[in-house]
């Protein structure tokens, strides 16, 4: 059975590079975003891996969404590549990535 990679952010840049990166190495890739309204997949369907992973709606900053995704796949790899628009003050930007990144790999890893 294939490995299977938890990815946050998917829809960015790094997470698509990411996700096509673990699928040429035979993971199972599954991405968690939010669900928006305008279409995010554009940068996965352009890689061409789009039909080739999962993607599950959930919001990064939720500790129950994030703890039942893992939970439920069994994952074996987690990376954090959320991160926030530029037009936040940096400050600020700072602090709720260092929150993110705190909750969605730590407390995880203790599941």
């Amino acid at each position: 059975m294939a490995k299977t990679a938890l990815i946050t952010g998917i829809t960015g840049q790094d997470g698509a590079y990411l996700a096509q990166f673990l699928l040429g190495k035979g993971y199972r890739v599954v991405g968690l975003t939010p669900r928006r309204g305008s279409d995010t997949m554009w940068r996965l369907r352009e890689l061409g891996v789009l039909d080739r992973l999962e993607i599950t709606y959930g919001d990064v900053t939720d500790m129950g969404s994030v703890l039942g995704v893992v939970t439920r796949l069994r994952v074996d790899k987690r990376r954090v590549t959320a991160t926030f628009g530029l037009l936040e003050a940096p400050r600020q930007r700072e602090v709720r990535e260092n929150v993110i990144h705190r909750r969605a790999v730590c407390y995880p890893a203790r599941a």
